[in-house]
Formats: C-alpha cells, structure tokens, sequence
C-alpha cells in the first residue's frame, strides 16, 4: 500500500486505499464548519471470504476495517440548557472511497445533525407547554397513532385540486 502524506491529500490517486488516519488527517485539514470538528473511528471487524473465488464451502476469516465519521461540537443541551457536547450520528465511509465521497459524507453528516437540532429547536405551544413537535427522539409507536389524526384542507371549488376536493 502507497503511503499519501498531507500535502498530497489534495490530489489522492483515484484508486487510493483510506487509513482511518487518513481520513481524520483529510477533514482536518481540508473542511470547516463552524467550530464543529470530525472524529474518525477505524473498527477491526472480521470478515468471511472463500478460499478460491469459486470455493463458497471454505470460508477464511481475515480481518478488515470499517471507517466512520461523525460530527461533534459544544453546544446547550436542547432540553436541560447546560452547555455539553454534541455528537451526530456515525456515518460509515468505505476505506475504497474516493476522496469526493468522502468529503460528501461530511457534508451530509453536518446537513443531518443540523436538522436534527433545528428539530429540536422548532418549538408549539401547546396548552401551557412547548413541546417539539418534530423532534427525532419522538417513539416510532407513538408517531404511528398520531398519524391516522389527520387535517387536510377541504376546497370545495370546482377548480380545486381534486385531493383537496370533497364532492
């Protein structure tokens, strides 16, 4: 395996094989967004392959990585107010990726953790309470039975679109 130093991560070779190292040194030096900073985790997992390309009965474990990415950064905590940490969700990028991949992961790692805390930071007030109607900690069940209530606009005009129609 060629070795890519930091001053070449500018221009890898399309076919370049990613350390998790790597990577960390890639979105450290080469993306920002506010103050947020990635953390890349390297994990051996054990994988399961043929002994021949054409032998499916004789399986050889050997070890391997999977890499992921993900977001952190200081921040109130949307409930509690204190000042923690936050982290998005890991975002896994293959150790085969071109470097575009990669830095489009970090991209869509930061577009869904900004999401999630505008999700969090919409507020209703409802009652005397403000709650957070599309916050994403929200149970799938309960999501579920809520979601046969249902409010549609009824236009009863002959130029109405016909789903918004009752006739």
């Amino acid at each position: 395996m060629k070795v890519v130093a930091l001053n070449s991560l500018a221009s890898v070779p399309k076919d370049h094989v990613w350390s998790g190292a790597q990577i960390q040194e890639l979105l450290d030096n080469f993306v920002r967004y506010k103050d947020w900073k990635f953390v890349v985790q390297e994990e051996i997992v054990a994988v399961e392959t043929p002994a021949q390309p054409d032998d499916a009965y004789v399986p050889v474990r050997r070890s391997d990585i999977d890499i992921h990415i993900r977001a952190e950064w200081m921040a109130p905590d949307n409930v509690t107010g204190a000042m923690e940490r936050q982290a998005s969700r890991w975002w896994r990028v293959s150790k085969h990726s071109r470097k575009n991949e990669i830095i489009n992961t970090a991209f869509a790692c930061i577009k869904m953790a900004e999401e999630h805390e505008m999700r969090e930071n919409f507020l209703y007030k409802l009652g005397e309470d403000w709650t957070m109607p599309y916050n994403t900690h929200t149970d799938v069940d309960e999501l579920a039975a809520a979601s046969v209530i249902v409010d549609v606009r009824v236009d009863n005009r002959k130029q109405a679109p016909k789903n918004q129609r009752r006739d």
